[in-house]
């Protein structure tokens, strides 16, 4: 282990709620917390429970939104296969923003519990995505491995 690994653990230990108040200013925010966690009912304990973001936005759009929609975002290499492929920010959002409407056109909507069998690892991620983008928390996904 290195050293800087074990002083950033060490930290994450010690002062929990120092380190992912800091951690927290790496990603963006559309409203940020203002208490990093709330003890108040141990063991559920609640992190960030005021701050509004979106992990899909983070995953995605910033990149876009920073002059980096043409770079790689995601590289698929299949070993069972052989299949490679090579997906742009800008691909990856439009593949991700589709598949979520369709779900939306489905009546998905936020808190529902949504299933997938995908059959390969590519379609999980277009997926997974596609849910954190509609919000929607409950992500049940089986990795079938056929493709």
């Amino acid at each position: 282990m290195s050293d800087k690994f074990s002083k950033i653990y060490e930290k994450s230990i010690k002062e929990p709620e120092n380190f992912w108040k800091e951690a927290a200013n790496d990603i963006f925010w559309f409203k940020k917390p203002s208490k990093i966690l709330n003890k108040s009912n141990p063991p559920f304990y609640k992190w960030y429970e005021d701050g509004v973001s979106n992990t899909c936005y983070n995953a995605l759009d910033i990149h876009i939104d920073q002059g980096k929609g043409k770079k790689t975002a995601l590289i698929y290499d299949s070993p069972i296969t052989g299949n490679k492929s090579k997906f742009t920010y800008e691909e990856l959002r439009s593949k991700v923003s589709k598949f979520a409407g369709a779900l939306s056109n489905q009546g998905v909507k936020k808190g529902d519990r949504v299933f997938f069998s995908e059959n390969s690892e590519y379609d999980m991620n277009i997926n997974g995505e596609s849910l954190l983008r509609m919000r929607n928390f409950d992500i049940l996904g089986v990795y079938e491995g056929a493709e």
